[in-house]
């Protein structure tokens, strides 16, 4: 339940505001923010998985421009990225941080084939993308880096690991010693990621 109750509190309660957007990866790294025009909406895209938002807009223009072009967009002074380039979670919005001046960090489900697999007719099939459909979406949410890949010219994501985070705690002793003090099976998972970043000032609320 609590961790239910941590990730409901990232949905916004009031989605309508006046939202900027940013169409490249280089506009966000710049700081080069675009006003959308007319009202913008966060929705939830389905029950399933409230954390995941649609875009509604009253300008069929603006829709398609944060549906299909942007990679970031701003509301409440709050950052939401667009899944559409990494083809895995769907073309949804979800909750981000900025993370230093070049990532966004952001929590969706794990998709290392490892971690799931279910049996369909005796056989043991990795899950894809779709699969994800017959779960809880607020399960086994784990956290991702989107970098940059200049070897590939693409925007990445990259899983973010016990290392990783360690990493992200050197200058912060006091939260560092509390994450390592977290039972292991959980210090992967993006509650307890997100919280202990917060607690640093690593990342925003």
């Amino acid at each position: 339940m609590r961790k239910l109750l941590f990730f409901l509190a990232m949905i916004p309660l009031c989605s309508m505001a006046q939202s900027r957007y940013c169409a490249t990866w280089q506009d966000f790294l710049d700081g080069n923010w675009k006003e959308a025009e007319g009202r913008v909406e966060l929705v939830p895209s389905a029950k399933e998985d409230p954390l995941a938002m649609g875009i509604e807009a009253d300008k069929k223009r603006t829709a398609g421009i944060l549906r299909k072009r942007a990679i970031v967009l701003s509301q409440h002074d709050s950052l939401y990225i667009n899944l559409r380039p990494f083809n895995t979670f769907g073309d949804v919005y979800v909750r981000a941080w900025r993370v230093g001046s070049d990532k966004l960090l952001f929590a969706r489900q794990d998709v290392a084939p490892s971690r799931f697999s279910v049996t369909y007719g005796g056989t043991n099939t990795p899950l894809n993308s779709n699969s994800f459909r017959t779960f809880s979406r607020l399960e086994y949410l784990v956290c991702y880096l989107a970098v940059w890949n200049p070897h590939r010219d693409e925007l990445s994501m990259v899983r973010l690991t016990r290392q990783m985070v360690l990493q992200l705690l050197t200058n912060h002793p006091q939260q560092r010693t509390a994450y390592e003090q977290t039972d292991k099976s959980r210090q992967e998972d993006a509650d307890v990621i997100i919280t202990t970043l917060q607690a640093a000032g690593v990342i925003g609320r």
